[in-house]
């Protein structure tokens, strides 16, 4: 099992664990992959967390509930899953139209060094306009990241580790999607990788 499974693996792992084990895994025909369900809705995930939007305001949970959302936790020198899952979830997005207007979908970054609030403004401007960027300081981003059970750690490229490119490193961390109710329950979990079609299916059961 290479490194990066492994990393799934623990996480799924932890995920069954804070729900009681009430977390399963369903291979879903022309899903594109191996997706996750819920057998029961659960308050287990998601929680807490105060940080600042790409366009400078400062928000907690408590702005976002009444209505669903979407969470994703990532970083802008993501060189493939963050712009993947992103492109995904606009595509799916672009399928559903108007059933996902007022839909936001929360892009935390576990890259607070790098990820300013102009960064985050200049990376998700590539991206569906239901996508707001979101950072703060490594306290705030931590507390987000326990809140939602996510993952993250830092990896530095040893390879550059003289020159221009010294100290440059990668991030490795979840790549789940949540879909949070109105009420902040956790009503569905995307995996990396979910054709648009399906997530658009999927979105489209849970609007």
């Amino acid at each position: 099992m290479n490194k990066h499974l492994s990393i799934i693996v623990l996480v799924i792992l932890a995920l069954g664990a804070a729900l009681g084990g009430r977390l399963f895994l369903m291979s879903d025909e022309g899903s594109g992959g191996v997706s996750l369900s819920l057998a029961n809705k659960t308050k287990a995930i998601g929680g807490p967390f105060t940080l600042t939007t790409h366009d400078g305001r400062q928000v907690t949970e408590k702005d976002f509930a009444g209505s669903p959302f979407m969470v994703y936790f990532g970083y802008t020198f993501c060189p493939d899953v963050c712009p993947t899952s992103l492109s995904a979830i606009g595509d799916a997005f672009e399928i559903l139209g108007d059933r996902v207007n007022g839909l936001p979908v929360l892009f935390i970054t576990v890259d607070h060094e790098r990820d300013t609030v102009e960064a985050l403004a200049d990376y998700v401007d590539y991206f569906h306009p239901n996508i707001i960027g979101l950072t703060g300081t490594q306290a705030q981003i931590d507390q987000a990241v326990k809140s939602y059970k996510a993952y993250y750690a830092k990896v530095v490229d040893k390879s550059r580790e003289e020159g221009e490119g010294k100290g440059f490193y990668l991030m490795d961390h979840s790549a789940f999607t949540y879909f949070m109710d109105e009420t902040g329950t956790m009503a569905a979990l995307f995996p990396h990788g979910m054709a648009p079609e399906e997530m658009a299916k999927r979105l489209g059961n849970l609007l």
